[in-house]
């Protein structure tokens, strides 16, 4: 049952579909049943007109995880992740800043540049102790 295999682009837009694997699974006499998806973006079609928002999507979603493995964006709307990525915890992606696929952001980083892919990106401060600063102090009103 190699559906895959038998799909063909022998159609009036020359494209191929894969919604006929379904009907190659009815025809090989295979039950489909239907599912309802948590979120329309994870089934929408992708062709030339919607393929940014579905690129979009898919940004949105990377963006979504990671902030919830505790990764801070100061603007989630403009960043691009990469596939397979690693990045640590406690890091912050300063917008606009692309992570290349398969790129690893070192924890505490703060990245305000693309990190490449494949590569290995750290960004952390120097600590400078400043001698004889004292903090200002407010006079009372």
């Amino acid at each position: 049952m190699p559906w895959l295999d038998r799909l063909d682009s022998n159609n009036s837009q020359g494209e191929y579909y894969l919604t006929d694997v379904i009907a190659m699974a009815v025809a090989d006499g295979v039950p489909v049943h239907g599912v309802k998806a948590a979120d329309w973006k994870e089934v929408m079609g992708i062709n030339d007109r919607k393929h940014a928002e579905a690129e979009r999507a898919l940004q949105q979603r990377r963006v979504d995880e990671l902030m919830e493995q505790g990764v801070s964006f100061a603007d989630k709307y403009r960043t691009v992740i990469g596939d397979g990525v690693f990045i640590g915890s406690g890091v912050e992606l300063v917008a606009p800043v692309e992570v290349g696929a398969g790129a690893t952001i070192g924890a505490g980083s703060t990245i305000t540049k693309a990190a490449p892919g494949e590569e290995l990106t750290l960004a952390q401060a120097r600590q400078v102790t400043i001698e004889g600063w004292k903090r200002p102090v407010e006079k009372p009103v």
